[in-house]
């Protein structure tokens, strides 16, 4: 008797190790299958390195963007093309780690956990994205070999029209591709509407005239004075004018300085750190589940002088264009930003549909009454700084930034959207010194939001 239970303990305990193995299979295989399975050593989906299994990426036209012939990945025929849509694209190498090739190439490749790769052998997914290839290809011409991003979206249904980052390179260029490997093109490989982050300059003053407008009683008769900057705590902020006792309608119109550092101060630190995270500072961000920068906005330990100048969009605010765009869906939706998405739809070869994106809406930044309120905020400064003749047939909300940037011409920067229903287009665009936010930034936009219009009308 006693020999039996010997025995069935034995057994017992060799059960549940065995069960213990199985169950840390089970979660290695979960945790691990796909990255086991997409390994570019697995010649299935690779050749000699190259991702060459995978089905059709298209834009939301229809137009193919990339695909498999031959064992070989093909891309787009037309070269501007395949240099605006690289960074959504990617390549074939995964240089590119954002591109769709790389970040979804196993919806490309038709893997799923349960059969592995096996459903490949019957064809391939297809991924159609958002993006409008033609947006995109004027966006790159826009930027004219500067560096920069351009990103633009649908805000009422989260639809990402255009991702542009330069510089770029051309994928069916080995010239390129080695100049692009050698470092001769900085940052090549970095998509900057992603993974990049930038001082926001004067765009922030979106966010300072926010919080104002809900903290304050007095907030549209409050006045402060401007000789060509604004002291601080006996240091001074300099103003690119001269604009005397200044109220907050008139300040956000001509972009003051003096006005919203000292606006920054008397709102305190917490309080602007509190509205800067509603922007969606401090905050992450993803495109699809590809994870962006987070933008970051930290005055805990600024001096007066500095938080004046975080008021304004310097000191150490950085700002990612990803978090931006979605953050003007915010004023253009009332208040509740809707996010923005990349994927359309994944079909399989037998034009079964796998997955289909969709509008989600993010936390709300402000209340509707605010959001009406930094809405006629950015029309004003278009009507009266930019001029709405800048935008021919779209009615644009909107504020420019230049970003200062120790030793360098300033970037060039400019956020809003198109107040029309049938043009319901937010953007962002940051050009790398590109000085004047009013100047090239502004032209970029427009040369950008010009083809999205026409996009629509067909």
């Amino acid at each position: 008797m006693k020999r039996l239970s010997l025995r069935a303990g034995v057994m017992l305990a060799l059960a549940a190790i065995f069960m213990l193995g199985l169950t840390f299979f089970l979660v290695l295989y979960v945790s691990n299958a796909n990255s086991w399975a997409m390994h570019a050593g697995n010649t299935h989906i690779y050749t000699n390195g190259e991702f060459t299994g995978g089905g059709d990426v298209l834009d939301r036209n229809g137009k193919v963007l990339a695909t498999t012939k031959k064992n070989k990945r093909v891309f787009n025929s037309d070269t501007t093309i395949r240099l605006s849509t690289l960074h959504a694209v990617g390549d074939a190498n995964g240089f590119i780690s954002t591109g769709v090739q790389t970040a979804f190439r196993d919806k490309l490749s038709g893997y799923n956990l349960i059969t592995g790769l096996f459903s490949s052998t019957s064809g391939f997914n297809d991924v159609t994205l958002t993006i409008d290839s033609n947006i995109c290809a004027a966006a790159y011409q826009a930027l004219g070999g500067y560096k920069g991003t351009v990103g633009l979206c649908n805000y009422k249904t989260g639809e990402l029209l255009c991702m542009v980052s330069t510089p770029s390179y051309d994928v069916n260029s080995k010239s390129d591709l080695k100049r692009a490997k050698d470092g001769e093109l900085e940052g090549v490989f970095m998509n900057r509407f992603l993974s990049a982050t930038y001082a926001p300059g004067s765009t922030f003053k979106i966010v300072t005239a926010m919080a104002a407008i809900e903290n304050f009683d007095d907030a549209y008769t409050r006045t402060y004075n401007c000789k060509g900057g604004g002291e601080i705590g006996g240091e001074t902020v300099k103003c690119t004018g001269y604009h005397g006792d200044i109220s907050l309608e008139q300040a956000f119109a001509v972009s003051c300085n003096s006005y919203f550092s000292q606006l920054a101060v008397d709102l305190g630190a917490k309080t602007m750190t509190e509205y800067a995270e509603k922007f969606g500072f401090n905050k992450k961000y993803d495109l699809d589940g590809i994870s962006a920068k987070t933008s970051s906005f930290n005055v805990d330990k600024a001096r007066k002088i500095e938080l004046g100048w975080a008021g304004i969009g310097q000191y150490n605010d950085m700002q990612n264009p990803l978090q931006y765009l979605t953050s003007v869906t915010g004023i253009a939706n009332g208040g509740t930003p809707i996010k923005p998405y990349l994927i359309k739809s994944v079909k399989n070869s037998w034009g079964f549909t796998l997955k289909s994106g969709s509008a989600k809406k993010g936390r709300r930044i402000c209340s509707g009454d605010t959001a009406e309120k930094v809405a006629k905020l950015m029309d004003g400064a278009v009507r009266i700084t930019y001029y709405k003749s800048s935008f021919p047939g779209l009615d644009v909300y909107g504020k420019t930034g230049t970003a200062e940037v120790d030793g360098k011409t300033p970037h060039a920067e400019f956020i809003g959207y198109c107040k029309d229903d049938d043009y319901p287009f937010a953007f962002v665009v940051v050009v790398e010194e590109g000085g004047s936010g009013n100047y090239l930034a502004k032209n970029v936009a427009n040369q950008v939001l010009q083809a999205a219009k026409q996009s629509y009308q067909k």
